[in-house]
């Protein structure tokens, strides 16, 4: 097998669900197949020939297509395409992960379906494969490049890093044509300017806040991908918290009650202290946001639409 060479933000997208659903690994091999525009997949192609585009054995059991609207191949955006792949990708990698599934897994695999579909190539080719041993397989074709995507039953949890949940944040939630918001955990100190006592609960509800309506303005394509944003603020928060260690203190430094991000704004720090270790988060472009739905104290937005909306309970730690 020869790995593929992938564009970004998708390595980041895997190794998060590798890190959300560790009894799944993924794999990405790179093939090729003859040139899309000059030998269209109208046909579907046998499972072996498909076999042979993927590096595959042994050959899928059935192929079909994935399929794209005629009239609007070429867009930007394909809502249609991506639904279809995401509930593919959903119901049958179901059938590997243990009962009853994750909330937060099916919104990243709507994400993966939208970066497969119209991120990382225009108009590309999707094949989906009924496997013949357990796994999950799709064949993306691009030109006469094909990337072979199987989602396999891991014999041990894969190690994942949280670099990825703050590269896929940071993709989500643009500031800049060439930027977004950027968490980086690190090792204290806990010599911050500004820095004071603050209570858990505010931390969470205002970053998630700002990163749900954030990423809702930006709309890719939907809210799908705000409930993603606020799942992967979750997990940046928690694993500071597990890297600190319980009982930890919470401090912040320019983080407003209510926040957003804005390319005028300035860096923040949020530093939890442990027994023994300390976890510092800088974050980038916070600014204090104006009035509008949500206070502090009465879920994540203290308003039920929105807190429906991101999938949010009333301690705002759904996952």
């Amino acid at each position: 097998m020869t790995p593929a060479e992938l564009q970004h933000p998708l390595p980041a997208a895997l190794e998060v669900l590798r890190r959300w659903a560790p009894t799944l690994d993924v794999e990405a091999a790179a093939g090729r197949a003859p040139i899309q525009w000059l030998n269209p997949w109208d046909e579907v192609p046998s499972p072996e020939r498909t076999a042979s585009y993927g590096d595959l054995d042994p050959p899928p059991k059935a192929v079909t297509v994935l399929p794209r609207d005629q009239a609007n191949r070429f867009a930007v955006t394909q809502p249609a395409r991506v639904d279809a792949l995401a509930e593919w990708l959903t119901a049958r990698i179901a059938t590997l992960l243990p009962p009853p599934g994750s909330h937060r897994v099916r919104d990243l695999l709507t994400c993966i379906a939208d970066l497969m579909v119209t991120w990382i190539a225009v108009d590309p080719d999707i094949l989906l494969l009924t496997p013949a041993d357990g796994a999950v397989h799709l064949l993306h074709r691009t030109g006469d490049r094909t990337t072979r995507f199987s989602f396999i039953r891991a014999e041990e949890p894969p190690p994942t890093s949280p670099v990825a949940v703050a590269d896929l944040l940071s993709f989500l939630l643009p500031v800049t044509p060439t930027r977004g918001v950027r968490f980086a955990l690190r090792p204290g100190p806990v010599d911050v300017p500004g820095l004071h006592e603050v209570d858990e609960r505010t931390v969470y509800e205002s970053l998630c806040r700002a990163a749900y309506l954030h990423a809702t303005a930006i709309g890719r394509p939907g809210l799908e991908l705000a409930r993603l944003a606020v799942r992967l603020v979750q997990d940046v928060l928690d694993t500071a918290l597990a890297t600190a260690g319980p009982p930890a203190t919470w401090h912040a430094a320019n983080v407003p009650e209510r926040a957003r991000f804005t390319a005028e704004g300035t860096p923040g720090c949020v530093v939890l202290a442990g027994p023994e270790r300390v976890c510092r988060i800088d974050i980038g472009f916070l600014s204090p946001a104006g009035p509008g739905p949500g206070t502090v104290g009465g879920g994540l937005f203290n308003d039920p639409a929105l807190c429906d909306a991101a999938g949010c309970d009333s301690c705002c730690r759904d996952r």
